[in-house]
């Protein structure tokens, strides 16, 4: 995890630092990262049954995890929201994602919000990351 969302920095990066930090290869091959991405997402949904904020099916309401600084919770957002994941892949897909699908599709993704309220996270970048020390509540 990066510093931010182990919660030793209390700034956000911009956009274009985090774009920038990416290696060409990542750059070169989004589209298909994109596309990937889409689809584990939507397969890990449909298995929690999760559709929306309001329809949550049996997705986790929070989860914390340990770190050396101590323990972050973080809680989902159970309403429509204009959040973003700030793992930087997610990052970086959403920067190469037409603004209409952006409106359309981020604000129905489960995204917890770290209890400082300055870092997100999704939930499929949270499984797949496999954030070590994580525990779901």
């Amino acid at each position: 995890m990066c510093k931010q969302c182990l919660g030793n920095i209390h700034e956000k990066d911009t956009e274009s630092d985090i774009i920038d930090s990416f290696p060409i290869f990542y750059k070169d091959h989004i589209k298909d990262i994109s596309k990937n991405y889409w689809k584990e997402c939507n397969q890990l949904l449909k298995k929690k049954e999760y559709f929306s904020p309001k329809d949550k099916g049996y997705i986790h309401n929070k989860f914390k995890i340990d770190t050396v600084y101590g323990k972050l919770d973080y809680r989902l957002i159970e309403d429509f929201h204009n959040h973003k994941c700030q793992d930087l892949m997610c990052q970086l897909i959403y920067n190469d994602t037409h603004e209409y699908q952006r409106n359309k599709l981020y604000s129905k993704l489960p995204i917890y919000e770290r209890s400082d309220k300055l870092n997100y996270l999704c939930y499929p970048c949270i499984m797949k990351q496999g954030y070590k020390n994580y525990k779901f509540d």
